[in-house]
């Protein structure tokens, strides 16, 4: 992929429709496998603290967590042995979903909302944080783009749009 400078699209509006438009079918895929994440680290958690349980101590909320977990997929015939692995398969499971979806999100060349056709691709030249790899997408038909931010090696993160 080429790269481009912000300044050779002087005169080119930014496209926050598209933009929306572009990455609304990869937030529930993307949220859903944060939040398996971060339940598989919980359950990670909860596993660690229960098994410093003992008789006769007083259950906290990750014991019981732990615990309610165990009984429910005992109930369900999953050996235990595979029990315990689960946290961990959860955890890198999803984030292996969520690094997969960023991926393809990367991969898709986006369909102007204006004038309806495929979008060039460029990588940014000039990203405003050092460190960012940001894909700009250009509709040369419309006079649009947008620009996407894919990774970012340091620094605090700057909102993009409005």
């Amino acid at each position: 992929m080429d790269k481009i400078d912000l300044a050779e699209l002087s005169g080119y509006q930014e496209d926050f429709e598209t933009l929306n438009k572009f990455q609304r079918p990869y937030l529930l895929p993307s949220l859903g496998a944060i939040i398996l994440a971060l339940c598989g680290f919980l359950l990670f958690i909860a596993e660690m603290q229960a098994s410093h349980f003992q008789r006769g101590q007083q259950a906290g909320f990750l014991d019981t967590v732990w615990f309610d977990f165990v009984s429910t997929l005992k109930s369900v015939g999953v050996s235990g042995s595979l029990i315990s692995c689960l946290p961990a398969i959860v955890f890198f499971g999803s984030l292996a979903a969520f690094a997969t979806t960023m991926f393809i999100m990367s991969r898709v060349t986006p369909v102007s909302c204006i004038s309806g056709q495929r979008m060039e691709k460029y990588w940014n030249a000039t990203p405003d944080q050092p460190g960012d790899r940001e894909i700009v997408y250009v509709d040369r038909t419309s006079r649009t783009y947008f620009r996407r931010v894919f990774s970012s090696t340091s620094g605090p993160r700057t909102a993009i749009g409005p």
